[in-house]
């Protein structure tokens, strides 16, 4: 009886779930539409004044913060599809996951000042993990290191290595020079629409979390006084005995 009751139980909280997730994403997709018609239509507008008319530095602010909001449905519709999402694990190169998210980041950024430094180990070339979560991660991870640099000393710099506490794990560092982030701030900065930035959306840390959750990894972020931040990222790499059984075990099915 009692098991009865936690099956209807749990049966119930999941459906309500699913119901509020689907709302949420349909809430979101209305909302970008309409933010991106507003948006095109203010620069349109833009256009057709000297750039010496005070109204045109109105219009500036206008679009900057019709963009921050289309921004944040986008990750708000990418935090909640990844949530409802079971990972579909596969072997991944990482040199070439960072490069095409480096490249994506770069096009969006528009940051061709930054000087970027990527040393890779060839001992760990693969993780194991879901593409589509590891591509959300590093774009994540490189749009903030790209954000916070600072302007003066304007670097990147992205490293990985085995970690020698876990032989199975790969160890990814991404380190950018802007200013360190406050003791106090490492448990926020990881909370939905929480941001530093003032055109930040508050989700790209968020976002990256529940990317390396997903995926049984572990992310720490760590201050750097003086230097700045430096982000650590754990993830299985292709050697990893935690996630191999369930492989096999989804390979067997398609067989089957």
């Amino acid at each position: 009886m009692d098991l009865c009751i936690l099956v209807e139980t749990n049966a119930y909280i999941e459906a309500h779930a699913r119901c509020d997730m689907d709302i949420i994403m349909g809430v979101s997709d209305r909302v970008r539409n309409k933010i991106t018609t507003i948006g095109g239509t203010i620069k349109r507008l833009q256009r057709k004044i000297d750039a010496k008319n005070p109204v045109y530095d109105i219009y500036d602010t206008l679009i900057s913060d019709s963009t921050v909001c289309e921004r944040m449905v986008a990750d708000t519709s990418t935090f909640m599809e990844m949530s409802r999402r079971d990972p579909q694990i596969q072997q991944i190169p990482l040199e070439e996951l960072i490069r095409i998210s480096l490249e994506r980041v770069q096009t969006t950024e528009q940051r061709k000042d930054v000087s970027i430094e990527i040393r890779l180990d060839p001992a760990v070339p693969f993780i194991l993990a879901d593409r589509s979560d590891m591509e959300a991660l590093f774009f994540h991870l490189l749009q903030n290191s790209l954000e916070a640099v600072n302007p003066d000393k304007a670097s990147v710099q992205i490293f990985s290595t085995t970690d020698t506490s876990l032989p199975d794990r790969v160890l990814i560092e991404v380190f950018n020079t802007g200013i360190p982030i406050k003791m106090e701030e490492p448990a926020r900065v990881f909370s939905p629409f929480f941001s530093t930035k003032p055109f930040g959306t508050g989700f790209g840390l968020a976002i990256a979390r529940l990317a390396v959750k997903k995926n049984y990894g572990k992310l720490h972020l760590q201050p750097m006084p003086g230097k700045g931040t430096k982000v650590l990222v754990i993830l299985p790499s292709a050697m990893s005995t935690l996630i191999k059984p369930k492989l096999f075990i989804k390979e067997s099915y398609r067989q089957a």
